[in-house]
């Protein structure tokens, strides 16, 4: 990896790509990825499944990611690699950062438009958002290159 991952998925953050696109978009390019549906398959997952607070859109983007190398083209395939790989992930960035839920993690939930502006005019989408997003990347390509 000659860029650091990390930047990769920030720099897409910041263009305006969610959480969950831009650490899948940095995964694909680290490891050379080819998709053409890409970002679009992760696009549902930013702010917790669309908003909702559930699963942290950067983690989710990771579990794609995991998938995209990993996973199985039949159902006889075995699953035992991508699955072990998220678990991995999952214990790694739970004892980084307590929590994989998107609303424990930034401290908001976003369901409605006043909670999603309250979000905004907090910073948390400039401040905790990018670490999140550069973390997951970060420790997701250290699990992948294994």
């Amino acid at each position: 990896m000659t860029k650091n991952i990390g930047d990769i998925a920030v720099a897409h953050f910041d263009s305006g790509y969610n959480c969950a696109e831009s650490v899948l978009l940095a995964m694909m390019e680290t490891f050379d990825i080819k998709s053409s549906i890409a970002p679009r398959m992760a696009s549902g997952f930013g702010g917790g499944i669309s908003r909702c607070g559930y699963t942290c859109g950067a983690f989710s983007g990771a579990v794609i990611a995991f998938g995209l190398l990993f996973g199985r083209d039949k159902p006889e395939d075995d699953r035992a690699n991508s699955y072990s790989k998220v678990q991995e992930f999952d214990k790694r960035f739970v004892e980084k950062f307590g929590a994989v839920d998107c609303a424990t993690l930034i401290g908001y939930s976003m369901r409605t438009k006043e909670e999603h502006d309250a979000a905004q005019a907090s910073g948390v989408f400039k401040t905790k958002c990018p670490l999140l997003v550069r973390d997951a990347a970060e420790i997701a390509a250290e699990i992948a290159a294994g």
